[in-house]
């Protein structure tokens, strides 16, 4: 038993939490991580990016004065009653996957530099408000300097590797040195 609550075979573990809690109704933040990857899935950066900084502990419509977390690190979850003095009150709890998902999601997906078995790819969801990012990645015996500008010209992306136009979204493989850049 935990505070009172009673197993039940039906519900399982989740019987045991307290309302608002985990997995039990809280504003949990590892699952706001899957949301954020359906939004990239679904094409939106914008989206994603939303929801990751929504999850955070420095968000303004949740700041620390009230969540009450340290912003040095991602907790597991914030109380989710809304009618709790409790609601969005973090559990200060920093044992979540959510940093991990966070960051592979800022990586591969919004700013979209990709490990695959065919080689790195690059496929960015970037929000309108990053003009410029410039990522670096060792892949396999590679080493790229990647820079996506977001122009925002609606095309498709032009791509050149050392000053060179590249036809294809996969980037080349070779134990060298690339210089990728990337106009969206």
């Amino acid at each position: 038993m935990c505070r009172g609550h009673v197993w039940n075979p039906t519900w399982g573990r989740i019987s045991l939490k307290l309302a608002g809690t985990t997995e039990n109704g809280s504003i949990y933040c590892h699952a706001g991580m899957f949301k954020a990857y359906a939004a990239t899935c679904l094409g939106s950066g914008e989206e994603a990016l939303r929801e990751i900084l929504r999850t955070l502990p420095t968000n303004p419509d949740n700041p620390p004065s009230h969540n009450l977390q340290a912003p040095i690190f991602v907790p597991n979850y914030y109380f989710g009653l809304q009618d709790s003095a409790e609601f969005g009150v973090s559990s200060r709890n920093h044992h979540t996957g959510t940093a991990p998902w966070m960051l592979w999601l800022l990586v591969e997906h919004i700013i979209g530099v990709r490990a695959t078995p065919d080689g790195l790819i690059i496929d960015p969801k970037l929000p309108a408000a990053w003009p410029e990012v410039t990522v670096v990645r060792r892949f396999r015996d590679s080493h790229y300097t990647i820079t996506l500008l977001n122009a925002q010209w609606g095309g498709a992306p032009k791509v050149t590797i050392d000053g060179e136009p590249h036809a294809s979204m996969t980037l080349p493989r070779g134990n060298q040195n690339y210089l990728v850049n990337v106009t969206l």
